[in-house]
């Protein structure tokens, strides 16, 4: 049996648009224009020591801070899309250093709290790894610290107006039981990696649907790109 791999091309593939044929080459559409949503999908997994995750929620900071700054920016004038998320910006990356001393600020506020060093810690100690559903699950747990940090440090260096608003009670805000007793239950055998993998992925179903109904019920004006 020949290896061979066929892959179908159309006739406006072929002899149209990108005029495959002639050319000898094949058009791959980007992931924005294709209508399978497993395309391109991996199945990354995180796992490591507690600087590697620190450096990951530190990173995780970085990204959410500078869609804070495109948002005091841009307004309600240009849509903030996914694609803008600077994943790939490193602290060298800022155009000033007064920039850079700003985000120094928001990080060292971000870290001073023990249960998010305790957090970090516990998933350092993770003899399994931790994929997506289930690290989405941690960061919609710290997500509402993470922005009150940004907020407060922003107010602090005058940026927006006082509010009035204290930073979130982290006590309720990170449980560390739950990673705790996850590693417990893993330790007897009462958990499997699929199971896990189960059990966060109906986490994930549970939020977006959250996500949907306030979509529907909130009274947003439609105007309001970067309020939906």
């Amino acid at each position: 049996m020949k290896n061979e791999i066929y892959r179908f091309r159309s006739i406006n593939n072929l002899i149209g648009e990108h005029n495959e044929l002639e050319c000898q080459t094949i058009f791959f559409a980007s992931p924005e224009t294709l209508n399978d949503p497993m395309e391109g999908f991996r199945d990354i997994f995180w796992q490591g020591d507690s600087i590697a995750w620190r450096n990951l929620l530190r990173h995780y900071l970085l990204c959410l801070e500078s869609v804070c700054t495109m948002l005091l920016i841009a307004r309600e004038d240009y849509p903030i899309l996914p694609e803008h998320i600077p994943v790939f910006l490193g602290v060298n990356d800022f155009p000033t250093p007064k920039y850079r001393e700003l985000f120094s600020n928001v990080s060292a506020n971000f870290f001073k709290s023990n249960k998010i060093l305790t957090l970090i810690e516990t998933l350092s100690k993770r003899t399994t790894p931790i994929r997506r559903d289930e690290l989405s699950f941690y960061l919609n747990i710290i997500h509402p610290y993470a922005l009150e940090t940004i907020n407060s440090t922003y107010q602090g260096n005058g940026l927006i107006p006082m509010d009035g608003h204290h930073i979130y009670n982290l006590d309720q805000l990170v449980e560390n039981e739950v990673i705790e007793n996850i590693q417990k239950c893993l330790d007897r055998g009462d958990y499997n990696e699929d199971m896990l993998r189960a059990l966060f992925k109906s986490f994930s179903f549970t939020n977006e649907q959250m996500s949907l109904i306030y979509e529907y019920n909130k009274d947003t004006n439609i105007k309001d790109n970067n309020k939906r």
